[in-house]
């Protein structure tokens, strides 16, 4: 825990592992938007994935928009949306949303060809 004066203001998981890292996927996204062909191999990614935070809904609208837009694009649109300062199932929401219209066109969850 991280207190200043007498208020929490962060909480994170001991990490018990000697020399581990615990990597926020958020914290990369800023610099990711400039090179996101790094995105897939990143290991804040992976960490997102085993800890929930970066769920199957979240895959299907980057391989939805990967298919619409090309790898460079649609992976720079989906960190454009989880740029987008909202709460996790806010987020999830906005990303189902997304997928259904932005970048398929329709409430069907067909990408436009």
């Amino acid at each position: 825990m991280v207190h200043d004066g007498r208020e929490e203001v962060a909480r994170h998981d001991r990490l018990i592992a000697r020399g581990a890292a615990r990597l926020e996927l958020d914290h990369y996204l800023e610099a990711l938007i400039w090179k996101p062909g790094a995105l897939p191999g990143a290991t804040a990614l992976d960490q997102a994935r085993a800890a929930g935070r970066f769920t199957p809904i979240h895959d299907a609208w980057w391989q939805a928009a990967v298919k619409a837009h090309g790898a460079r694009e649609g992976t720079r649109a989906l960190i454009d949306v989880l740029l987008r300062p909202l709460g996790t199932s806010a987020r999830r929401r906005t990303v189902g949303q997304v997928v259904r219209h932005q970048v398929t066109g329709s409430s069907t969850g067909r990408v436009k060809r």
